[in-house]
């Protein structure tokens, strides 16, 4: 669990704020103040050495204390389905100047190391690039593999490529942190979910969610690559992921018009 999940808890931080005015701790699973760079900017979240200068409020959110997580071990999570708040992200000017000029669709292949069943595969994702029909950018560290035909920015740190998804008309990605990001920045999105995870732990209803939603998802296998999700990746085909991207963009491209 990462950046996606402090996005998540930034959001959860503003709703707090609504209901009571003071500035949030978050704490761990201990109840210790803790800080993340993903909430830097935020007016609601105070840093650890803040939390002893006058009235705030608390919230728990941190790992092994997540709000969508029932359980954890070394090989499984079970989640705890619930609508999930909108994230929060604040970047600075240099952040957002990250993001190239014109426009384009962030396409990012790339999922967590650790979590084997939230990987699509290169080839499909590759495919993929191949049928889209839009100038594609795809953000990243410099010694991450890259697409081919797709416009590498290379990024240092994922505020950097968060800059990126601000400036883009469309983000298609694992789910996970990219994906969070574009609901914080209000980015729409195509998300690839897979049979790990479902939109109905970690979605958001203005996003487009390919999921495998049959019988063992969401499986929550960790460390291991797992026959179940394979298998729903395997009935989840480039074509039909760019056919959904393509009528997101000319809904949203509707909406922009009728609103000018």
């Amino acid at each position: 669990m990462g950046w996606g999940d402090e996005i998540m808890a930034a959001g959860r931080a503003r709703e707090a704020r609504k209901t009571n005015p003071f500035p949030v701790a978050i704490l761990n699973r201990y109840g210790k103040p803790r800080w993340h760079e993903a909430w830097r900017g935020s007016p609601h979240i105070l840093h650890p050495t803040q939390v002893a200068q006058g009235p705030h409020q608390c919230i728990i959110d941190g790992p092994r204390a997540r709000p969508y997580v029932d359980t954890t071990d070394r090989e499984r999570w079970v989640f705890r389905a619930g609508k999930q708040t909108r994230g929060d992200l604040y970047l600075d000017a240099d952040e957002l100047a990250m993001a190239p000029a014109g426009g384009y669709v962030v396409l990012q292949p790339h999922s967590k190391p650790c979590v084997p069943g939230k990987a699509w595969g290169w080839a499909r994702w590759q495919a993929l690039a191949d049928f889209l029909p839009w100038r594609l950018v795809q953000p990243g560290l410099a010694d991450w593999p890259a697409l081919e035909g797709v416009q590498r920015v290379v990024t240092a740190t994922f505020r950097q490529a968060a800059g990126v998804i601000a400036g883009a008309r469309l983000v298609i990605t694992p789910e996970g942190a990219m994906h969070h990001a574009a609901a914080a920045l209000g980015v729409p999105a195509v998300v690839l979910y897979g049979g790990f995870i479902t939109p109905a732990i970690t979605g958001y209803p203005e996003q487009v969610a390919i999921v495998d939603d049959g019988p063992g998802t969401p499986c929550g296998v960790v460390k291991q690559a797992c026959p179940h999700c394979l298998s729903a990746w395997s009935r989840i085909y480039p074509e039909h992921v760019a056919e959904q991207a393509m009528q997101l963009m000319e809904a949203s491209d509707a909406r922009g018009t009728a609103a000018a």
